[in-house]
């Protein structure tokens, strides 16, 4: 969705775009699985029942509230337009063998975006991991191996940042309930979420929400009148 801030939200009817710095985000080194993150994304639809619900503006709603007055500058961010973009992405993990699935196969990240949420959809079958982490900016973007909080591994797969440091996180919760949900600053922190495991096959059902002001090279879009404008 899209909109000017303090008006009502409008429904673009197009799918979520993100645009990550590639300081912010790891695509090989660092990352679980390869894959140009740093690129302009554009995110699958969400399914028709939930666009036709009134989840999506409420959850607009409820994260338009917590934005500040003043957003950060970003390079590739319109600072100056009067909109704002909610893109909401829907993400469905599955667990079935022994392959290292994981929400976030990056790691440690930031999303590009002023405000981001993570809403619990649902679990199943998951009895271990999958603890949402917020890590002050002086943590190192990508994965690291422990022994210790939370780790499910009996041996290192990756080989920990220099500079890691468990002090930098500030919070370590895996989202249990439907409807649980995390907030935060992305300008302000990094986050991540662990990989889980249960009785298999287990999955991980989530809304993700990104706000920001719009990308500057037009990549944001909506449907007006049957055509397709950009947001600026």
């Amino acid at each position: 969705s899209g909109g000017r801030e303090g008006h009502a939200p409008l429904e673009a009817q197009m799918p979520g775009v993100t645009q990550i710095g590639t300081e912010e985000i790891c695509s090989d080194t660092g990352a679980k699985v390869s894959f140009a993150r740093s690129k302009t994304r554009t995110w699958p639809m969400p399914p028709s029942a939930y666009a036709a619900s009134t989840v999506p503006l409420a959850i607009a709603a409820l994260n338009e509230a917590l934005l500040p007055e003043a957003h950060h500058p970003q390079s590739n961010i319109n600072m100056d337009s009067p909109n704002v973009i909610n893109d909401q992405i829907l993400i469905r993990i599955n667990k079935q063998g022994e392959s290292d699935e994981s929400p976030t196969p990056e790691g440690v990240h930031q999303d590009g975006t002023e405000v981001s949420s993570v809403t619990l959809i649902g679990r199943r079958g998951v009895t271990r991991g999958g603890e949402s982490r917020i890590w002050k900016l002086d943590q190192p973007a990508g994965n690291y191996s422990s022994d210790q909080f939370g780790s499910m591994k009996k041996r290192l797969s990756i080989k920990t940042p220099i500079h890691f440091s468990w002090e930098n996180c500030l919070f370590d919760k895996a989202l249990t309930e439907p409807w649980e949900s995390v907030f935060f600053n992305d300008r302000l922190v990094k986050h991540e979420a662990r990989g889980f495991d249960g009785v298999r096959p287990c999955q991980r059902d989530v809304i993700v929400n990104f706000l920001r002001k719009p990308l500057l090279d037009g990549s944001d879009t909506m449907k007006v009148g049957g055509r397709i404008v950009p947001i600026v």
